[in-house]
C-alpha cells in the first residue's frame, strides 16, 4: 500500500500492542483519523516492507502518536502493529512543520 492510498477506516484496531504504551483504542483511532496526519513508509524500519507509519494527533491524549500499520500480504487487510507517543524530534518536526 502506498501512503496516498491510506484510509483509516480500513484499519483493524482490535489487534496490536499499543496498550503496553498506555494508549487506548480511542487515542489510536484519533491519531489515525487526524485530518493533518502524516503517512509514510519506512523501509529501514520494516522487516517485511508491508508497513505504513502514521503520525497523528490524539485529542484525548494531547500528544502526537506514531502508529505502525501492517498490511497482510494474503488479503491486504490492515492492522495496528504498535503505537506509541512520538518522541523523536525529526519526526515530530515533520508533523509540526506540515501543520503550521
Amino acid at each position: 500500500m502506498e501512503p496516498d492510498d491510506f484510509r483509516p477506516e480500513d484499519v483493524d484496531l482490535d489487534q496490536g500492542h499499543y496498550g503496553k504504551h498506555q494508549l487506548t483504542r480511542l487515542r489510536v483511532y484519533q491519531a489515525l483519523h487526524d485530518p493533518d496526519r502524516v503517512v509514510f513508509t519506512d523501509p529501514q524500519g520494516s522487516v517485511s516492507g508491508m508497513t505504513l507509519e502514521v503520525l497523528g494527533y490524539s485529542d484525548s491524549g494531547g500528544r502526537v502518536l506514531r502508529v505502525v500499520i501492517v498490511e497482510e500480504p494474503e488479503d491486504g487487510s490492515l492492522w495496528v502493529a504498535t503505537a506509541f507517543p512520538l518522541r523523536k524530534r525529526p519526526l515530530l518536526r515533520q508533523y509540526t512543520d506540515r501543520n503550521q
